[in-house]
């Protein structure tokens, strides 16, 4: 599971933006988003992964052109610079640092059999390098600022 589809649900589509939130799979339903979080929480899903797609704007909203010259509305959001903060509303909601290690690093390892040593270097912020926040509404609630420069 991405974690763009347990944070939020199809209502993100109806702001002003509501264009940048075109994924594939799309955002569902409240009900769903609550669902695939109790999954979560009750491990019936393995591992958290992000389907980082960091487009431009421009690729986003129709202002770019594809090769035949028809506007592109590109699907996803970018996700990689942001996954501190999803472990972050993880803890915020009851996980422990065992099961976050375990959805982030462990279950995919142990599953696809990868020799791959976790990093415990600090992560830098890079969500400045993005066209867009997509989880400004998030860094909020968790009460990080938009200026924050090392996690």
């Amino acid at each position: 599971i991405c974690p763009h589809h347990f944070i939020y649900d199809w209502s993100q589509m109806y702001d002003e933006n509501g264009l940048l939130w075109k994924m594939n799979p799309p955002l569902r339903e409240p009900d769903s988003r609550n669902k695939i979080f109790q999954y979560l929480k009750d491990g019936k899903i393995n591992w958290i992964e992000t389907d980082h797609a960091p487009h431009s704007l421009e690729e986003k909203t129709g202002k770019a052109m594809d090769k035949g010259g028809k506007p592109m509305y590109m699907s996803g959001i970018p996700g990689i610079a942001w996954w501190p903060m999803f472990e972050e509303f993880l803890r915020r909601n009851e996980f422990t640092d065992r099961q976050i290690e375990q959805l982030t690093y462990s279950n995919v390892v142990e599953r696809f059999g990868v020799d791959i040593q976790r990093s415990q270097r600090k992560t830098k912020d890079r969500r400045s390098d993005y066209p867009f926040d997509p989880y400004k509404k998030m860094a909020k609630e968790l009460g990080w600022s938009s200026s924050h420069k090392s996690f």
